[in-house]
């Protein structure tokens, strides 16, 4: 499924198929953190360029994420809306809106007291999840926003997600064949590092359990989705599966055969 980010070389005939894996930034929702607060987590979002990470990070096995669910989905094609590119004057905007007008020498946004905007990106050391995190370093510091990519071990980033020491993190992840995303968007699941487990459920995922329901129209649930955004969708991977030049996709057949015609 090509995880590993290491393209094969056999010989054969080559075809790429769909995977369910969704590749995503997770977000640390404590006080302490720029992303508590929802512009910033629009910035982000709207920051980053999807088409040039599937491109370069996924050597184009993958799709740009346009919300939570796969684009093949008809029920939610229309209604995700994510760009495929980054959209630097959304950003811009929503960074305004939190008081970060002006810009320091090194080109990155500062308040009213001359504070910058850091943020810390945890990854592991995955070659294709190193190549999109520094990406998203690039991408987003053309935003105003500087990033410091946090490489680590897979222990040391299971570690460092427990102890919820990022403000982002870029993870992947099954979702299940009946889409259901709730370890994703609840604040309850083992899932979610960034936001607390103490207190109410989240918003996103109180109208995701209506719309499971039958209670809320999909529309609905999205528009929770990007509201509250708990999670910035990147891109859905793709695998591919390699075939023999010997065999025929078109079977022969002959008048003793009981298919035949």
């Amino acid at each position: 499924d090509l995880s590993e980010g290491k393209i094969p070389t056999m010989n054969g005939n080559l075809s790429e198929v769909h995977l369910n894996n969704l590749v995503y930034l997770g977000l640390n929702f404590k006080k302490s953190s720029l992303l508590n607060n929802e512009n910033m987590r629009y910035a982000v979002a709207s920051g980053i360029d999807r088409s040039a990470i599937v491109k370069q990070a996924y050597y184009s096995y993958a799709e740009p994420a346009k919300g939570p669910f796969r684009s093949e989905w008809d029920q939610a094609a229309s209604l995700q809306n994510l760009e495929n590119e980054q959209n630097v004057d959304v950003s811009v905007a929503n960074l305004e809106k939190m008081g970060y007008n002006d810009k320091n020498a090194d080109g990155y946004y500062i308040n009213q007291n001359g504070d910058e905007i850091t943020l810390t990106l945890l990854c592991n050391n995955n070659a294709s999840r190193v190549a999109a995190a520094e990406l998203i370093k690039e991408q987003l510091s053309a935003v105003g926003i500087r990033v410091v990519v946090n490489k680590v071990p897979w222990k040391t980033y299971r570690k460092e997600l427990k102890a919820g020491n990022f403000d982002l993190y870029l993870a992947e992840v099954k979702v299940e064949t009946d889409l259901d995303i709730s370890p994703l968007i609840s604040n309850k699941s083992a899932l979610n590092f960034g936001m607390s487990k103490k207190g109410k459920t989240n918003k996103s995922y109180s109208a995701f359990k209506k719309y499971l329901k039958g209670e809320l129209p999909l529309s609905d649930f999205l528009n929770s989705f990007y509201t509250e955004m708990p999670f910035v969708p990147v891109c859905y991977r793709n695998g591919t599966v390699i075939s023999s030049k010997n065999l025929s996709s078109v079977p022969s057949s002959s008048y003793s055969d009981i298919f035949y015609g």
